[in-house]
């Protein structure tokens, strides 16, 4: 039976070792002109990566251009997509059962929660809220299912989608902080690698490559070729950004 879990409505911290940053090798997968992309995704054969676009495509990476693979309406304009209004507090994260076609709510009430991600052992739920800036873990299963805790208790930015790493009971997420200075605020995007006890073990920067953009989205795969591969989507960059170890 396949879960799928998803949120409804929206579209510094301690920790025992940190690993040097391996990905040091950059590229730009540039996307069609006028468009954005905050999401990025590979299907299990790595193929890819897929895009979700601003306007409601689903672009696929064919090894030298984007091209288009599905799109959400026939009828789309750049505008499509889900207001987050600053205030709110009425996000929700939603189990649907692929065999039943049942949705139910998990949680209610969620301070601008940010994408989710299951666990690979299926235990727990991973999400970050974008007004606490913080990662809460929700248990699926055992002793305390039905129950959230805290986490990552203090990023320094909001979180973005999380996604879980190569390596079993890690994850990633897109953390954009907002540094005040004159005369207007700047964004310095990273990506923070962590355990499922909230240790964070790697701090990605991405703010040479992306500049004053906010990173949605952190994705790492493994191939042989390049030893692994982490990609970053942002609704503000016309470019996935391809980040290899050689």
């Amino acid at each position: 039976m396949l879960i799928i879990f998803c949120i409804l409505f929206f579209i510094p911290h301690s920790f025992a070792f940190s690993l040097p940053d391996p990905y040091t090798t950059f590229s730009k997968l540039n996307l069609p002109p006028g468009v954005n992309g905050g999401s990025v995704s590979l299907d299990p054969l790595n193929q890819g990566p897929y895009v979700a676009t601003s306007d409601g495509r689903i672009l696929k990476y064919n090894g030298s251009d984007f091209m288009d693979f599905a799109y959400l309406s026939p009828n789309r304009d750049n505008l499509l997509g889900i207001p987050a209004p600053l205030g709110d507090s009425t996000g929700r994260i939603l189990e649907y059962n692929t065999v039943t076609g049942e949705v139910r709510a998990l949680l209610k009430d969620l301070p601008r929660p940010a994408g989710p991600a299951v666990s690979a052992d299926g235990t727990f739920i991973a999400y970050g809220s974008y007004n606490t800036q913080q990662i809460f873990k929700y248990y699926l299963q055992g002793l305390k299912a039905g129950t959230t805790e805290v986490l990552v208790p203090e990023l320094p930015g909001a979180p973005g989608i999380t996604k879980r790493a190569v390596e079993f009971g890690y994850f990633w997420v897109g953390v954009n902080q907002m540094v005040q200075q004159q005369p207007t605020p700047v964004v310095q995007a990273y990506g923070y690698k962590f355990s499922s006890n909230g240790n964070v073990v790697l701090i990605k920067n991405f703010t040479t490559e992306y500049g004053n953009a906010r990173v949605n989205v952190v994705q790492e795969y493994f191939n042989l070729l390049q030893g692994g591969t982490l990609y970053a989507g942002s609704r503000t960059s016309n470019y996935v950004g391809k980040y290899t170890k050689w």
